[in-house]
């Protein structure tokens, strides 16, 4: 879409293997064996994946993005009942990483295909690429996300991950909500209820004119409960539940899973209809193939009880409601009253969940609305695109302020000190030069989450530097932490984890340019001064809404070339 005026809006819809116009494709990646490389390559995505053997066709790794330990992040971001099995991707030779690139690939390759089709070639106009990310991701898996984006043919145009998809959901609902439904002094919440995972925001309104403003009141929170629980249920629900025991290695097959891809489509459209109504006791579905036979099953249709379709719902809807509770408790205890909760997403269309959020709203002592927008599903989406422009342009963010939603640090040492120093926990040495007892392995916390971030996307922290050499510069190393705990500890622990390793390299700067400093140094009765050299900078760390930027500055000049960032290869 061209920046201006009068730009138009306009959404891929030609997915490979779709049978007719749809603006949303799985994230599924399918592969095939390389006779010549004796390799599993990658073969097809979305639904052009579906059709392919379940045992080469791979889904649900977005969140295994840069997962240290693949059991304790099963565990926290897919469904319980999920848990045992082993990802598709490990069987075929492939980790998370590799699937997601493939994905990304060929999600480009189609993309560029289908602008190429239309006249507007890379070579004509410049590609602006923007991805927004779930508010689950932390800076870690960020910035692989980012490396993995560059690796792909993403990375020869622009790209952007500057937002985190509640915001983005949020951007477009002020924009094109109803302003007497965002009244100034009151709050709002916004619940992005998606495919794989449900985002909450909640904003005070703090202006309407010139344009509207908007401060952040609790941190951004996610879970991973959105519509996939849905069909996960109802495909266990089909196979435990429903069809004879003779059909279930038919679905295994390659005419199966197209019947049962058929079967999933029919179930998400009931899905977004089913209100819970008591003059609905069933919802049908028809089968595929016809001849289906199982429990509940008759003349073609699949009979599913009110009841039933409430169950399947379970999962996902009291994640989603655990966490609108938490965001509206926190706007209440500020003292402010919630005129409005707005509902995007896929799963946010939802009238079962308009129906329960709206239900939970009429225990508040305040009249609270339940909104859904126009054209929910594309709000993130449209949101990003928006936010992208209005930089562009220079206009103002709409958000005021926002809160930091997690607290980063530096490792240091420090001199010891008994009142503040625990023997027991903290790592006592001896320093030569300073001739002091120091405590190693110490947290300075120079942002900490739930502070605000005035003004800007970005807080930004400067932090002094000091080190010493003898002959000539070095390269010196920081560790820079983070922790996702309210009250982050004073050292390092099981709750402090590595964000990235700062490397500063000072070894092409003339000697002159330090400061030469002299220390005595007693040898018995005698004493001798020794020449040492002080070496000071600083760095500028900025803190945004999806990572962490960092500037060196020396005799105060940006001297960026003497740093060097690397992320994910730090172990406390």
């Amino acid at each position: 879409m061209p920046v201006g005026q009068n730009e138009q809006f306009s959404q891929l819809d030609n997915w490979p293997g779709a049978t007719k116009k749809l603006y949303k494709v799985p994230t599924t990646v399918s592969y095939r064996y390389d006779e010549v490389t004796s390799k599993y390559i990658p073969d097809a995505f979305g639904f052009a994946a579906d059709s392919a053997p379940p045992m080469q066709r791979c889904s649900m790794f977005k969140m295994f993005l840069d997962a240290s330990d693949d059991v304790s992040k099963r565990q926290s971001v897919i469904p319980n009942t999920e848990l045992a099995r082993r990802p598709t991707w490990e069987n075929l030779g492939k980790t998370a990483d590799d699937v997601i690139r493939d994905f990304l690939q060929l999600l480009y390759d189609h993309m560029k295909a289908t602008f190429m089709d239309e006249g507007l070639r890379s070579e004509d106009i410049e590609y602006n690429i923007l991805f927004t990310v779930p508010a689950q991701f932390e800076v870690l898996e960020v910035e692989k996300f980012r490396s993995l984006v560059k690796s792909t043919g993403f990375g020869a145009h622009t790209i952007s991950v500057s937002l985190r998809e509640p915001e983005a959901a949020v951007l477009y609902t002020l924009n094109h909500g109803v302003k007497s439904l965002m009244p100034v002094g009151q709050c709002i919440v916004l619940c992005d209820a998606g495919g794989g995972t449900v985002d909450l925001a909640s904003y005070k309104v703090t202006a309407h004119l010139p344009t509207i403003k908007v401060e952040q009141i609790n941190i951004v929170t996610g879970r991973p409960c959105g519509s996939m629980n849905i069909d996960l249920a109802f495909k266990r629900f089909l196979f435990d539940e429903c069809i004879d025991e003779r059909w279930r290695s038919y679905f295994q097959s390659s005419e199966g899973m197209m019947h049962l891809q058929r079967m999933c489509k029919t179930f998400s459209d009931r899905k977004e209809a089913f209100d819970n109504s008591l003059s609905t006791p069933n919802i049908t579905i028809q089968v595929s193939p016809p001849s289906l036979s199982g429990a509940n099953i008759s003349a073609g249709y699949l009979r599913i009880s009110r009841l039933k379709m409430c169950d399947l719902f379970r999962e996902s809807i009291s994640g989603t409601m655990e966490c609108l509770r938490d965001h509206v408790e926190k706007c209440l205890r500020e003292g402010f009253s919630i005129k409005s909760i707005f509902l995007v997403g896929g799963l946010g269309s939802s009238k079962y969940l308009h129906q329960r959020v709206k239900q939970y709203c009429m225990t508040l002592t305040v009249e609270t609305e339940v909104i859904k927008p126009k054209d929910a599903e594309f709000a993130v989406i449209r949101g990003a695109i928006e936010s992208h422009q209005r930089g562009l342009l220079g206009l103002e963010d709409a958000i005021a302020v926002r809160i930091c939603p997690m607290s980063y640090g530096i490792r240091v040492s420090e001199p010891w000190d008994p009142a503040k120093h625990d023997p027991l926990a903290d790592d006592q040495f001896w320093n030569p030069r300073t001739k002091l007892t120091m405590a190693r392995n110490r947290v300075k916390w120079l942002i900490r989450k739930g502070d605000k971030i005035q003004g800007k996307r970005a807080a930004e922290i400067r932090e002094f530097f000091q080190r010493n050499f003898e002959k000539s510069p070095e390269v010196w190393e920081d560790s820079i932490v983070m922790c996702s705990l309210d009250n982050p500890p004073p050292r390092i622990n099981k709750d402090v984890k590595p964000a990235c390793r700062l490397i500063s390299d000072m070894k092409g700067i003339p000697i002159d340019m330090f400061e030469k400093q002299k220390m005595v140094e007693k040898t018995g009765f005698w004493g001798r001064r020794k020449v040492f050299y002080n070496c000071t900078f600083d760095i500028v760390m900025k803190v945004g809404l999806t990572d962490i930027e960092f500037q060196l500055f020396f005799k105060q000049r940006l001297r960026s070339e003497l740093l060097k960032t690397s992320w994910g290869e730090l172990v406390l």
